[in-house]
């Protein structure tokens, strides 16, 4: 099972490097030994990569250091609090081999709020859902398959298609599509369009920024620091007048997830004039939800990279501000 990303590489050039590694490990670990057999390797994996992770382990205490300072707790976090980050990690991923795999009449979904994409489906206009690494966003199958309708997942990786494949031969009945999104092209906003237009669903992760697409970003204070958050989630919906909604699978147990789904923007059409404090305020919506996982889930949000930038360590977060707004 593969570790988290080292912090000190750009998370979107880890993914092309080891997707070959993954499609392999996917297809010949979850037929071969099953959820159970794999998951006897979840324990001594994560040990591994919190005893020799090196940057990633810094990344954890980097994240972890920051959230108990905005949460007034004075402890620093250890190697056992970076070890059940890690845990954490690799019970997501196993999850996302076994629901891969098609195994997902093993699952236990709880919904909140999917009367909001129940509008949606029947307005017949899609909507744009919006997420993060916090949980895991691959529970999006199981909406995709209990409303029979097509989610497109926006992912920023030259190797798209491989996945493609990988998830053909895993699910061959899977509603889930990849869109590759490539930073210098602008044919993304087009694709997008005409998956909403046949009322389709259209996902995309909101917590990272493209590294080829560093400029179309957002700053907000999230944790107590500013940091980058990609513009184009929350301006693609806007632009196209269609619902935003945000989706969060926080993980409750061994192959159980609660479902959160909440409205950022209810796909009223905004003048351009006044699209500037819409897409600011839908920004801040966002932060201000993923804190809220975050103080309530500490140790499911699986960003092992310099989140906040260089120069910006979590030794510098006393005295903070600990709002999660919008700078």
């Amino acid at each position: 099972m593969s570790g988290p990303p080292r912090a000190n590489d750009a998370w979107d050039k880890q993914g092309e490097r080891g997707s070959l590694g993954w499609i392999r490990f996917i297809v010949w670990g979850i037929r071969a030994l099953g959820y159970r057999g794999l998951h006897l390797v979840v324990a001594p994996t994560a040990l591994y990569f919190t005893l020799f992770g090196g940057t990633a382990r810094q990344a954890s205490l980097d994240y972890l250091t920051r959230l108990r300072a905005v949460t007034g707790d004075p402890r620093p976090p250890g190697w056992l609090d970076v070890y059940r980050h890690v845990h954490d990690f690799a019970e997501c991923i196993l999850d996302r081999l076994s629901l891969w795999s098609g195994s997902i009449d093993e699952f236990a979904f709880e919904l909140e709020g999917v009367e909001h994409l129940e509008k949606a489906l029947a307005d017949g206009r899609g909507a744009f859902l919006v997420g993060a690494h916090v949980g895991s966003f691959d529970m999006l199958r199981g909406i995709a398959l209990d409303n029979d309708i097509p989610v497109n997942v926006i992912m920023y990786s030259a190797n798209a298609e491989k996945i493609n494949d990988a998830f053909e031969t895993l699910d061959p009945g899977s509603k889930v599509r990849l869109i590759h999104a490539d930073p210098n092209s602008t044919s993304i906003g087009f694709e997008v369009g005409a998956c909403l237009s046949r009322g389709e669903f259209v996902a995309t992760l909101a917590d990272r920024v493209p590294s080829e697409n560093d400029e179309r970003v957002r700053r907000a204070r999230f944790l107590g620091h500013e940091t980058a958050l990609p513009e184009g989630p929350f301006l693609l919906p806007l632009v196209l007048g269609v619902p935003c909604v945000l989706v969060v699978a926080i993980r409750t147990g061994p192959r159980a997830y609660r479902v959160h789904i909440e409205p950022i923007g209810d796909g009223e059409r905004v003048p351009r004039a006044e699209r500037e404090p819409e897409l600011v305020r839908r920004v801040g919506v966002f932060v201000d939800h993923l804190e809220r996982f975050c103080r309530a889930h500490p140790t499911q949000w699986f960003n092992f990279y310099d989140f906040w930038g260089p120069g910006r360590k979590a030794d510098d977060v006393s005295n903070t501000d600990t709002g999660a707004t919008v700078v």
